[in-house]
């Protein structure tokens, strides 16, 4: 009778140990299947920035093309109406230093030209 009483008790806690293992063999695999799908995570989140940091550069650089000559491509570009017409605004500079230099000529008296030129 001892010696089924000792069986039983030895069962008994050969069943406790193993089901205290078990819960830390489930526990251990439970936080290491944490731990790699937070690594997981992780890596996905790193993958889809840098997929967007692609998307958004590509955007980036063809606008830039539309927009932006530098160079040797200035023949491609669209010219646009500008506020300021350089040729224009050269003649009209032009002339007022032909005028100017009619006018002062008109005023200017003989003896006031000899004496500018005796210095």
């Amino acid at each position: 009778m001892e010696d089924k009483r000792k069986n039983e008790s030895d069962e008994t806690y050969n069943e406790d140990n193993f089901k205290e293992s078990e819960s830390d063999f489930s526990e251990k695999i439970s936080q290491e299947t944490i731990k790699q799908k937070k690594r997981r995570d992780f890596l996905i989140e790193l993958f889809l920035f840098f997929i967007l940091g692609v998307l958004v550069g590509v955007a980036f650089k063809t606008e830039a093309n539309k927009k932006i000559a530098i160079g040797f491509n200035d023949y491609k570009m669209k010219i646009q109406n500008q506020d300021y017409n350089i040729g224009k605004l050269q003649k009209d500079l032009i002339t007022k230093q032909i005028q100017e230099e009619e006018e002062s000529q008109k005023n200017s008296t003989p003896q006031q030209d000899l004496q500018q030129e005796i210095p």
